[in-house]
């Protein structure tokens, strides 16, 4: 046989066979002819790296992280950290984390935390907790936040608290668009009552003194609804000349009038429903006080006490 490289040069195909010794186990070595095609397939079978092959080549899975980005992982301790991002989770001591977004995570300390966005969750030390947003921030153990900040604009943060909870909760929102408002933030009317004893003095110079029965309150309009009326007769009767009135900051804004049951030579009551409907040009409603007093002069001759049970109504402006 001659020499191999006494035969010209050739360029090789895939359909071209070569010579080789075939080695099986239990045989003998055989002379066969092997097709290039064939040795090309079997040797990409052998050589190309699996997925897992892929990751271990300069990314490191032990203990289970996985860094992707430049100087990604750099100095960190914890485990079970996805980091995908220049310098994401660089210095974490965390473990359980998942940081999406560059310089996100940086020198975490908390467990169990989610980051998405870029330099969001840096020096966090809260656990269970998951960022939104550039630069998105806790304050708390178990919060979801998100964040408004921008490269053009304040990073403000809207953070979500779930640390009270000891049960399963389910929130869910109306099937309508519109604003969800606090309560606090509603104008609710409060039903409120309040007892006032009017002293024999005190009736006597109702007219010229009246009385205030509920004060004035900042940013509040005060509706009476209805006055309950309880005399404590003592031996002589008052006498009087006209109605008594409610108003608001004096009887003069009055609200409505009823009779005073004071006349009576008994122990009497009476109840008195108001409704009206009032308008004012040029005056105000909100932060009066509720009074009460005689329309026309002051009563003359009693000496019992009249017990005032007023239901009003506070609202909000």
């Amino acid at each position: 046989m001659a020499i191999s490289y006494s035969y010209p040069m050739g360029t090789p195909k895939l359909t071209d066979t070569v010579l080789g010794v075939q080695y099986e186990e239990m045989k003998d070595p055989a002379v066969k002819n092997f097709s290039i095609g064939d040795i090309v397939l079997l040797a990409a079978g052998e050589i190309t790296p699996t997925l897992q092959q892929v990751l271990d080549s300069g990314h490191s899975l032990i203990n289970g992280n996985n860094f992707q980005g430049n100087a990604a992982g750099n100095s960190n301790t914890g485990v079970n950290v996805n980091a995908f991002g220049s310098q994401a989770t660089v210095f974490n001591e965390g473990n359980d984390i998942n940081a999406f977004g560059v310089s996100s995570l940086i020198g975490n300390s908390g467990n169990h935390v989610n980051a998405f966005g870029a330099q969001t969750g840096n020096v966090n030390v809260y656990n269970s907790v998951n960022l939104f947003g550039k630069s998105a921030t806790a304050d708390g153990n178990h919060q979801l936040v998100l964040s408004k900040g921008s490269y053009f604009e304040p990073n403000f943060m809207a953070r979500l608290s779930f640390n009270d909870i000891t049960e399963d909760r389910k929130y869910e929102l109306p099937d309508a668009s519109g604003t969800i408002a606090l309560t606090s933030d509603i104008p609710t009317p409060i039903v409120k009552n309040i007892k006032v004893t009017l002293t024999s003095a005190q009736l006597l110079n109702l007219f010229t003194t009246p009385i205030e029965l509920v004060p004035a309150v900042t940013g509040k309009l005060l509706v009476p609804q209805f006055l309950f009326q309880k005399y404590n007769h003592v031996s002589t009767a008052y006498t009087t000349s006209g109605l008594f009135r409610v108003g608001l900051g004096s009887i003069n804004f009055g609200i409505a009038s009823f009779g005073a049951v004071i006349t009576s030579a008994d122990n009497a009551q009476g109840l008195n429903n108001f409704t009206y409907s009032q308008s004012a040009s040029g005056l105000t409603y909100q932060n009066l006080p509720i009074v009460v007093g005689a329309t026309t002069a002051n009563p003359t001759g009693g000496n019992g006490t009249l017990d005032l049970y007023l239901t009003y109504l506070e609202v909000t402006l």
